[in-house]
């Protein structure tokens, strides 16, 4: 088993990158922020007909317009964490034949779990070569740190929530039971208690694809959190976080899915007026940005960071 209550590790050193993270709040060291650089021009701006593929002449000019936007924004996310002293890591993009149209959301194809860096076993076709745009970065890292999925566990970044000596994940349109039981595997040589959590499918009416599309812890103590996404509550949610609870309207805008610095800064969307209200409430530093067109096509604050390093506290 891995001592995971050792001193504080350099972050870098001899130019290594060494994971870790055990909470959503601890002080962020290193993280990637997605690219749009291989966006096609065609790529629909609106996310339902992104989902659905849906291309068309008339949408061309829309798709060049969506992919400009999305790369200031993400380039605005980026200026933010570096004024806050934080090392921000770009993906190398992929070249057409990967398969790989996007991405702006590097959440998804791996995460920091303890001391280790899991890569994802991604569920759609074309999101499995992914991690090749983090591969030099993975190179970075210690071997013995690096676990890979294997194929028949399928797990993606976005249902995985490390935070108060627990790994939330959920079960949902893309982790499987297998990814779960892979992942639980690995938490608990790191002192993590591992916590499924049932999504509900498209057939109760909400397009729930992650955990991170239902709950998210912000800061040390609350959590946004849309209670319909997920099957039941578990009580280890409900004992541990001030719940600050999220309308059908925000969830389907994606506003569960906001990105904590450190235990008391989080960076949100300047359109989500009445949850930045709340997380001032609730003590926060609020850093509202404009971060708007990732989130037409999928995807949010959360979904277009990876953190590699978050420091102890």
């Amino acid at each position: 088993m891995i001592d995971h209550v050792r001193a504080e590790l350099d972050p870098t050193p001899s130019g290594r990158i060494v994971p870790m993270q055990f909470n959503e709040s601890d002080p962020l060291v290193e993280v990637v922020v997605g690219i749009a650089d291989n966006m096609g021009d065609n790529f629909h701006p609106g996310f339902h007909a992104q989902r659905n593929n849906l291309k068309s002449t008339e949408n061309e000019d829309q798709g060049a317009e969506a992919k400009r936007k999305t790369i200031a924004e993400l380039d605005g996310l980026t200026r933010t964490l570096e004024k806050m002293g934080v090392i921000v890591h770009r993906p190398s993009p992929l070249p057409p034949e990967s398969g790989n149209q996007n991405q702006v959301y590097p959440r998804d194809i791996g995460f920091s779990l303890g001391e280790l860096f899991i890569v994802s076993s991604m569920a759609r076709r074309s999101r499995m070569n992914e991690w090749r745009g983090i591969n030099h970065l993975i190179e970075q890292m210690p071997e013995d740190r690096v676990f890979w999925a294997p194929e028949s566990a399928v797990v993606e970044g976005g249902d995985v929530v490390v935070d108060k000596d627990h790994v939330f994940v959920g079960l949902s349109q893309r982790t499987t039971q297998a990814g779960f039981n892979f992942i639980a595997s690995l938490a608990v040589e790191q002192g993590l208690t591992p916590v499924a959590i049932p999504l509900k499918g498209l057939s109760s009416g909400f397009d729930v694809l992650h955990l991170d599309c239902t709950f998210v812890p912000v800061g040390n103590e609350a959590a946004l959190i849309f209670g319909d996404g997920m099957e039941y509550i578990p009580p280890e949610i409900r004992r541990n976080y001030q719940m600050i609870s999220i309308t059908p309207e925000e969830q389907n805008t994606l506003d569960t899915n906001m990105f904590t610095v450190d235990p008391k800064t989080v960076i949100t969307r300047d359109s989500a007026h009445r949850i930045n209200n709340e997380l001032v409430n609730a003590g926060m530093r609020v850093i509202p940005i404009s971060f708007d067109e990732p989130t037409k096509q999928g995807g949010n604050l959360r979904c277009s960071t990876l953190p590699l390093v978050r420091s102890r506290v």
